[in-house]
């Protein structure tokens, strides 16, 4: 789709320039789909390469350096084509006078300038709108969101009070219920107070999956294995609560049954140079069947839709839904 619409600007700006010299003379028409080629390759890979790379990244001397030096050599291909095309037109006295008028140069500079920083602004314009646009979808499903949790929510200080209560009534001999407990309800203040921001730092929510995986292995027999590697790199940066937790539901809820075979969930977490990668397997029953194109299940529409809004153009996300095996690998520019 890419590789079309470069091709239709292309034949666009081709015409237009055409009709705006009012010359349709075969070699004139070939200067002009020369040059709109190169004003359209310099605002594509400025685009894709500098702006996404550099300008929104908020490194703007680099990027201004290395877009001067584009359109430097993109005027120097242009300068050289159109007196090859010269040459073949016969002009002989645009030939002869090309390399002493620096008009030329100056004039071919500044409208390679122009057309591409144009187009250039038009598309951040439109990226700008998107992304107002998306935040304002956030925004709405936040509120929507939080009116029906409000409608659902029991009421926390009651809630915590009753578990309070139960946990007294638990003798002290019993552990592991009481360690439980306990868990169960650090999950839930995590849930109910922490979540309500945007961001937040990844000690906490590795903490809360920690609890999850611990309380989930208790329904486990020994049969069953659960393998959570974290690398030490992970920490002091934050991200968007409970974006992992859907996967890793599904992990357990999907995890095999096998009597004699391997039942083993693994999930491991990395974090190098600015990039959060995230990866989750879990064996599965050959019959059993996952569905992840629907709002069900592993909620992967509901994934999908808060990576692109969080983080539009800064993730990965691959899914196999494999004979035996589910997996999910999930990698985040994280800044």
């Amino acid at each position: 789709m890419r590789i079309l619409r470069f091709f239709l600007l292309w034949i666009i700006l081709t015409l237009l320039f055409s009709l705006f010299n009012s010359s349709f003379v075969t070699l004139d028409i070939l200067i002009q789909a020369v040059n709109s080629l190169l004003y359209t390759s310099g605002f594509y890979f400025s685009y894709h390469k500098l702006i996404k790379g550099y300008f929104y990244q908020g490194r703007t001397l680099t990027f201004f350096a290395i877009y001067l030096l584009v359109i430097a050599c993109m005027s120097s291909i242009s300068m050289v084509s159109t007196y090859q095309i010269y040459i073949l037109q016969g002009k002989k006295f645009f030939v002869a006078n090309y390399w002493n008028e620096p008009v030329f140069f100056t004039s071919n500079l500044v409208l390679m300038f122009l057309v591409t920083s144009s187009l250039l602004s038009f598309r951040i314009l439109r990226d700008k709108m998107k992304t107002q646009e998306a935040l304002e979808d956030l925004e709405k499903e936040k509120i929507s969101a939080e009116l029906g949790f409000l409608k659902a929510q029991i009421n926390p200080h009651f809630l915590f009070n009753s578990l309070n209560n139960i946990l007294f009534q638990i003798d002290k001999s019993n552990k592991d219920a009481r360690e439980t407990l306990l868990k169960f309800s650090e999950m839930l203040r995590y849930q109910l107070y922490e979540c309500s921001s945007d961001y937040i730092e990844i000690e906490k929510e590795l903490h809360y999956i920690k609890n999850y995986i611990e309380i989930q292995m208790l329904r486990k027999t020994d049969r069953y294995k659960c393998t959570f590697t974290v690398s030490d790199s992970v920490k002091n940066f934050s991200l968007a609560p409970l974006l992992l937790t859907p996967f890793i539901e599904n992990a357990f809820k999907y995890i095999s049954n096998h009597s004699n075979g391997k039942n083993e969930i693994s999930i491991s977490m990395d974090y190098k140079e600015g990039e959060f990668s995230f990866h989750i397997c879990n064996d599965k029953d050959q019959s059993t069947v996952i569905e992840i194109h629907e709002n069900k299940g592993i909620g992967l529409a509901n994934v999908r839709r808060r990576l692109d809004l969080l983080y539009p153009d800064k993730h990965s996300l691959e899914i196999r839904n494999e004979s035996g095996q589910f997996s999910v690998a999930m990698k985040m520019n994280i800044n």
